[in-house]
C-alpha cells in the first residue's frame, strides 16, 4: 500500500509541474515507490507459492510483468496520442492508482485472517 501511495503521489506531482525541480521530486517519489514494491512483490509472491513451486509462481509472475508492460506501452502510447490535453494523463494515472488502494487493504485482510485462523505465513500448499 505504501508503494502504490508513493505511485500515486508521483504521478499526481507530474501533473501539478510547474517547473524541472518539482518534475525532479516526483521521479524521486516514484523511484522510492518501485524501491518498495519490488521485495514485498517478490515476498508476496514467495509466500504465496507453495514451497516445491516457488520458481514457476517467480516465472509467471516476471512474464506476466513483462507481456504487460509491452502490451501496456503499445497501448498506451497509442492513446495518448488521441489525446487532446496530453497534461491530463498524469492526473488519469495518479487516479488510477489511488483507485487501486482499497484492493491492497483487502488483501492485507485476508493475510491476516489466514494468519490468525492458523494458515502458515510460508504460503502454504503440499510439497508432493
Amino acid at each position: 500500500m505504501l508503494a502504490q501511495t508513493l505511485f500515486a503521489v508521483g504521478f499526481s506531482t507530474f501533473f501539478f509541474s510547474r517547473n524541472l525541480s518539482q518534475l525532479v521530486v516526483g521521479d524521486i517519489i516514484l523511484t522510492l515507490g518501485e524501491i518498495t514494491i519490488v521485495p514485498a512483490a517478490s515476498g508476496f509472491i514467495a509466500n504465496l507459492a507453495p514451497a516445491s513451486q516457488r520458481g514457476r509462481y517467480m516465472a509467471f509472475a516476471s512474464l506476466s510483468a513483462g507481456v504487460g508492460g509491452s502490451v501496456g506501452n503499445y497501448f498506451g502510447f497509442k492513446i495518448y496520442s488521441l489525446m487532446t490535453s496530453k497534461e491530463y494523463v498524469w492526473a488519469a494515472l495518479g487516479a488510477v492508482v489511488f483507485l487501486t488502494l482499497p484492493g491492497y487493504a483487502y488483501m492485507h485482510m485476508m493475510k491476516k485472517r489466514r494468519l490468525a485462523d492458523g494458515a502458515r505465513p510460508s504460503g502454504g500448499g503440499s510439497s508432493t
